[in-house]
């Protein structure tokens, strides 16, 4: 369970390490003049800088409502799935938060009434037994909870900025030999390849060919 956390935690911070160096790196592009130079203030780094720009305002909806940030990617299929997840771990630790609760007051009743009957127990050690596994279910559920609304939140932030990208229909194949010259001669080898032309909108950014033997 830790293991997860940790990771979800990872995905975050990278994402926002990610984020950062973009923007670094669009700051450190002088635009070209001849008589002026262009010096931006430097910004300061803090967790809330995580927020700022669209995809930091698609993961601070998701963050205070759930499923906000889908809403405001106009991602409205994955709204129902975002409220799904926070509401149904709430309501999963919610009940055996209410179960530990009330097993816990008959705990404390066996013991104040030695013979008494709780909910078919007579021994305090028996309902202890039970309150303890509710406990483990309603800290799970809790945890559940925490995980589920940090998905929504990584979601919704990295959706914004893959939506930035879009994938052009022009896919082409291509087949052909390809020549490779030895010391005394020449073979001639199949190849095969494709074009996948990657723009971000409304420019294009660069065509990538991708050419295996």
């Amino acid at each position: 369970m830790y293991k997860i956390v940790s990771f979800i935690f990872f995905l975050l911070c990278f994402n926002y390490s990610q984020a950062q160096r973009q923007q670094l790196d669009a700051n450190n592009v002088n635009p070209k003049s001849d008589s002026t130079e262009v010096v931006k203030k430097p910004q300061r780094n803090g967790f809330f800088q995580i927020f700022q720009g669209k995809p930091g305002k698609a993961a601070l909806y998701s963050l205070l409502v759930p499923g906000g940030g889908q809403l405001y990617n106009k991602r409205y299929w994955k709204v129902p799935i975002a409220i799904g997840l926070d509401v149904g771990a709430f309501f999963y630790a919610r009940y055996y938060q209410n179960l530990y609760n009330d097993y816990n007051d008959g705990f404390f009743y066996l013991l104040d009434n030695p013979g008494s009957n709780f909910r078919g127990y007579t021994s305090a050690n028996n309902v202890k037994l039970r309150r303890d596994d509710f406990r483990q279910k309603m800290e799970y559920g809790y945890v559940y909870l925490g995980i589920a609304h940090l998905i929504t939140i990584l979601d919704a932030f990295v959706d914004r900025h893959l939506m930035k990208f879009d994938v052009s229909d022009d896919l082409s194949l291509k087949a052909g030999h390809e020549p490779i010259h030895l010391a005394d001669q020449t073979l001639n080898l199949s190849s095969i390849g494709f074009k996948i032309n990657l723009s971000q909108s409304p420019k294009r950014l660069k065509d990538y060919k991708l050419i295996s033997p």
